[in-house]
């Protein structure tokens, strides 16, 4: 099945491997049934796969799993839930979105599990709310993309 998530408008930041989102970015979160909005100027790596694995695997920034890795790096920035939730999404995401299907889908979840810790941590509190700027969780579609307008929901990291 491939559910069309919208491929996010991002552009590649020149002497870095890493793009910026050019637009807001609003999608539903398939494991925990939640909205996540990443904020224009995000900055992530696309998906983590090592430089010689491209020509077997294919190129951190593949349209089968950008939003997929675009989700997957904003949720593991802010920490906005736990890193084997985050990892879950990523599973789903790719799953539904990547042509590849669920056996790719299973390789990605299988890898960012075993390796994903590295990364996650690495996190200081200062990065962590430097991405909660950028990055924001709801339980129900926002009514306006705007998270501090007054009528949406309160994001997840300000709650409890």
């Amino acid at each position: 099945m491939n559910f069309n998530y919208p491929q996010p408008d991002v552009v590649p930041i020149p002497g870095t491997r890493t793009y910026r989102l050019v637009k807001d970015y609003l999608v539903w979160l398939p494991f925990s049934d939640k909205w996540l909005l990443i904020k224009a100027g995000f900055i992530f790596d696309g998906a983590s796969i090592p430089r010689w694995l491209w020509s077997v695997i294919g190129h951190p920034f593949d349209p089968n799993w950008l939003a997929a890795a675009l989700i997957h790096d904003a949720l593991y920035a802010a920490e906005l839930m736990s890193r084997h939730a985050c990892d879950k999404e990523l599973f789903h995401v790719m799953r539904l979105t990547s042509q590849r299907g669920y056996d790719n889908a299973r390789k990605f979840f299988i890898a960012v599990d075993l390796f994903g810790g590295f990364t996650w941590r690495q996190h200081t509190p200062k990065s962590i709310m430097d991405a909660r700027t950028e990055c924001f969780l709801y339980d129900e579609m926002p009514a306006r993309w705007a998270p501090w307008s007054a009528g949406d929901p309160v994001p997840h990291f300000l709650t409890a």
